[in-house]
C-alpha cells in the first residue's frame, strides 16, 4: 500500500514535470533571482548549491555557480556516497564535472568541506508545505545532512509545488528556513 507522502511525491513529480520547457525556464530564472537578491549572500562565505537534474524539472541552479563565484563565495557541491550520505565538495571556474549516479552530475576533483562550514545550502525538492517541510524523493540524503549543520537551509521549489496545508511528518524530517520559488521567499 502506498503511503500518503508517496502518494503526495507522485502527485507533486507530475505536476514538476509537467511544466511545460519555456515556462520552466522563466520561472527558474526568477527563482535564481529572487536568490541573487537576497541580502543573506552579503553576510555568508559558503554555500552549498545541489546540481539540478534538468530532466526531472528540478529548479535549474547550474547558472548561479558562475554568479556566486564571481561575488566571491565559495561553493560547494555534493558528491554521492555509500549509505545514502553526501559529501561536500568545493568547486571553482575550472571543475571538471562527471555523471555520479542517478544522472546526478559530480565534480571529479576538489576540496572536501564538512557541514559545518556551510553558511546556506540550497536544498533541492519535490515539494513543501506551510510549515517549510519538504517533500524529496524518498531516499533520506539530504534528512541527513541537514541534521549535522546550522546553516540556513532554503528549499527551491515552483509555486505549483508548495502546498498551503501540512504534509505528514516522520522524526527524521527536518523543516526548512525558507522556501524560495518564482513568486515569493517564505
Amino acid at each position: 500500500m502506498q503511503t500518503e507522502k508517496q502518494r503526495l511525491r507522485a502527485h507533486y513529480l507530475e505536476i514538476r514535470t509537467g511544466i511545460p520547457p519555456e515556462e520552466y525556464a522563466v520561472k527558474s530564472a526568477a527563482i535564481r533571482e529572487r536568490i541573487l537578491s537576497w541580502d543573506l549572500l552579503q553576510t555568508i562565505q559558503t554555500v552549498h548549491l545541489y546540481l539540478a537534474i534538468r530532466e526531472r524539472n528540478e529548479v535549474d541552479t547550474h547558472p548561479l555557480i558562475p554568479e556566486f563565484l564571481s561575488r566571491g563565495l565559495q561553493v560547494a557541491v555534493p558528491v554521492i556516497q555509500p549509505g545514502h550520505q553526501l559529501k561536500h565538495v568545493t568547486i571553482n571556474p575550472n571543475t571538471i564535472f562527471r555523471e555520479g549516479r542517478w544522472s546526478v552530475m559530480e565534480p571529479a576533483n576538489g576540496t572536501e568541506i564538512t557541514p559545518d562550514a556551510l553558511d546556506l545550502i540550497l536544498v533541492p525538492m519535490v515539494a513543501g508545505d506551510a510549515a517549510k517541510q519538504r517533500i524529496g524523493y524518498g531516499k533520506g540524503f539530504y534528512d541527513r545532512f541537514l541534521e549535522q549543520t546550522q546553516a540556513v537551509k532554503a528549499g527551491l521549489l515552483f509555486e505549483s509545488t508548495r502546498f498551503s496545508g501540512y504534509f505528514p511528518s516522520e522524526p527524521h524530517d527536518h523543516p526548512l528556513d525558507v522556501l524560495i520559488t518564482e513568486k515569493a521567499r517564505y
